[in-house]
């Protein structure tokens, strides 16, 4: 999986003190708009790692700016992909689905050497409120290996349509597995036409 530079997202509130981790609600939130999806879209190698782990993030509406905001706190007891070292390099990446282009994804920087990264990231979206209600969330949790490809470590996904946006207090969320029936589908690099015919023996040259 390629990633660039690019779709680093802003640093959160970089002029200010950073919170604690004791400042946030320990509780794990279970919502039913959040949910374990099908497939990591656009993911790069599956991986033998099993999911494991949480994720504290909120998410936020800007009216004025018209602005979807994923803010991306901490992760918590990943999963180790390098056993002999054990470490794991992990940042998260986020999509709105459907979506048909690498135009939705965003991700935060790669924390080394860690299976509790802190981020304190916000992830942005320049989106309208009613075009982001008929949408979902993806969010994943990814292994950087810049010498191979990266490992998924879980995910979850919300549906924005059933989202409490009164609610942008930062809570933690289990991650989950991916669909072992989302192997065959999870690169998209385009689209092929082709036709086929049947052509009978001894019809050639006629």
């Amino acid at each position: 999986e390629s990633d660039t530079a690019s779709e680093i997202s802003f640093q959160f509130n970089k002029h200010k003190k950073t919170p604690s981790v004791g400042s946030h609600s320990s509780d794990m939130a279970s919502v039913s708009s959040v949910s374990g999806s099908v497939l990591s879209v656009y993911s790069g190698d599956f991986g033998s790692v099993d999911a494991q782990g949480t994720v504290e993030f909120a998410l936020d509406y800007d009216e004025k700016n018209r602005e979807f905001q994923v803010h991306v706190f901490q992760c918590k007891d990943l999963a180790v992909v390098d056993e002999k070292k054990g470490r794991s390099d992990p940042y998260v990446k986020t999509y709105l689905l459907p979506d048909k282009a690498r135009m939705g994804k965003r991700k935060t920087s790669v924390k080394k050497r860690t299976v509790n990264p802190i981020y304190n990231e916000v992830l942005r979206y320049k989106i309208e409120k009613m075009v982001l209600l008929i949408q979902k969330l993806n969010l994943s949790v990814w292994h950087n290996d810049p010498l191979g490809r990266n490992s998924f470590l879980g995910e979850i996904e919300v549906d924005l349509a059933s989202w409490d946006w009164s609610n942008r207090k930062l809570n933690w969320y289990p991650l989950k597995p991916r669909s072992l029936s989302a192997v065959n589908g999870v690169d998209h690099r385009g689209v092929m036409n082709l036709s086929i015919k049947y052509v009978p023996p001894g019809s050639l040259g006629k």
